[in-house]
Parts: C-alpha cells; sequence; structure tokens
C-alpha cells in the first residue's frame, strides 16, 4: 500500500517528492492509487511539500495538481498549499497555480457550452 506512512509519518508520495525522485510520481499516483490528500508530519500534504522545496518544488507541483491535487488544502498551522507557495517568495509556484486554475476554468466552461 503506497499510502502507508513510515516512522517519521511520511508517505511514498511525499518521501518521492523530497527526494527528487519526481518521474515516479504519475506511477504512484495511477498505478499506486497514491492519496494526494494523505497528511504526513505537521499535517503536510504532498502538495505542501513541493511548495516547502520552492523552485525544485514547481515540477512536482505541476503533476500533483494536474492529477487532482487542491491548493486549498490546510496543514496543523491552518497553512493552505497556496499560502506555503507565496512564503517560498517563487514565481514558478505560483505560476503553476495559475496555469492550474486556468486550464480548470476553460474545462468548466466547455463542459457549460456542450449544455447549451
Amino acid at each position: 500500500d503506497v499510502n502507508i506512512k513510515n516512522k517519521e509519518g511520511y508517505t511514498i508520495l511525499q518521501l518521492t517528492i523530497r527526494n527528487g525522485y519526481y518521474e515516479c510520481l504519475e506511477t504512484l499516483i495511477i498505478d499506486g492509487k497514491a492519496k494526494l490528500d494523505k497528511k504526513g508530519p505537521r499535517s503536510n500534504t504532498a502538495l505542501h511539500e513541493c511548495c516547502l522545496l520552492g523552485l525544485d518544488g514547481a515540477e512536482p507541483l505541476r503533476i500533483l495538481l494536474k492529477h487532482e491535487g487542491d491548493a486549498s488544502w490546510l496543514n496543523d498551522k491552518n497553512e493552505s498549499v497556496i499560502d506555503i507557495a507565496a512564503k517560498q517568495n517563487c514565481p514558478e509556484l505560483l505560476q503553476a497555480f495559475s496555469k492550474y486554475q486556468s486550464e480548470k476554468m476553460l474545462k468548466q466552461q466547455t463542459t457549460y457550452e456542450k449544455f447549451l
């Protein structure tokens, strides 16, 4: 089970991000059914872990957002994923959120237009 936590409280998905093995992320999510909302230490999700990495977290963040990661998830300090990204002062992280939100809105509009 890829969602089991190690003795420090991290899931395999979180450790994969922290250790820079981004090429494994989609396999863990699609084939392994890794849960993106699973919380680790300090109640951080895998998305929080991406943002804590600053620039290095931009690539895995884009992957997790593509697979329905939610930027509104909160940790034990009541910080959302976007809050942590903003604190990192890293434009690439914020651009990943912006791109994700834009694509999400376009999909919703396309779906809506199909029913007109």
